[in-house]
């Protein structure tokens, strides 16, 4: 931030540039292990594919600007120094934070769209934030995942659905479908065969619903008798 700050307008300017990275050699060499491992810390949570990026960096009031230290993002990747605007509004919000709640901020940004920037400062020995390390989420990302969890859910139901209709098909066919026709059949047999008065249709339906139908089969057994 020293060297960032040490800059004219017209070098910032330049940022993304061969020349503007010359700048920032020194710490690049210097720090190079250091960034190594923080690049791949960092990537290896991109990867996860829960968020679209993680980043460390900071906050300029002066220059309304968010400076990235490292940026492991496959995408709109920044070196080490690159800076990109950014609304007062987040970086007073972010440098303001008095460490209660969760530090966020919403916005509608013309390079990316809508997104949700999440972060937690990294203070030195003397509590002095000089650091944030950021995750960006955008919202169409949280859109396609909440699409994907609504499509899961509705799979999950449609599938318990279809496994209760199953089972209360079965239990409407065993406990009145099949007892009624059979009653039904036993009403033909009983009027085809009048005369057979040794003839017992009603009577050896043996029915056991425990419903009304089980109680009709008796009445009509009765009936017969």
């Amino acid at each position: 931030m020293s060297i960032y700050h040490s800059m004219t307008d017209e070098e910032r300017a330049k940022t993304g540039t061969d020349e503007y990275a010359a700048f920032f050699s020194e710490v690049d060499n210097s720090k190079q292990s250091a960034q190594a491992i923080l690049y791949w810390m960092m990537k290896t949570f991109i990867d996860s594919g829960e968020v679209d990026g993680v980043y460390l960096g900071m906050y300029d009031r002066e220059t309304n600007a968010l400076v990235y230290f490292v940026d492991p993002q496959q995408e709109n990747h920044f070196g080490i120094g690159e800076w990109e605007e950014v609304s007062a509004e987040e970086i007073e919000k972010f440098l303001t934070w008095d460490g209660t709640g969760m530090l966020y901020d919403v916005s509608d940004m013309e390079k990316y769209g809508w997104m949700c920037t999440a972060g937690v400062p990294v203070k030195n020995k003397s509590g002095e934030t000089v650091a944030f390390v950021l995750v960006d989420v955008t919202i169409e990302t949280l859109f396609t995942e909440m699409l994907d969890y609504a499509i899961r859910i509705a799979l999950s139901l449609a599938a318990a659905i279809a496994v209760m209709i199953y089972f209360l098909t079965r239990h409407i066919r065993k406990k009145m479908i099949l007892p009624i026709n059979r009653i039904a059949q036993a009403a033909v047999s009983y009027t085809n065969h009048q005369q057979d008065h040794h003839a017992s249709f009603f009577s050896d339906l043996d029915i056991h619903t425990g419903n009304e139908i089980e109680n009709l089969s008796l009445v009509m057994a009765d009936m017969e008798k």
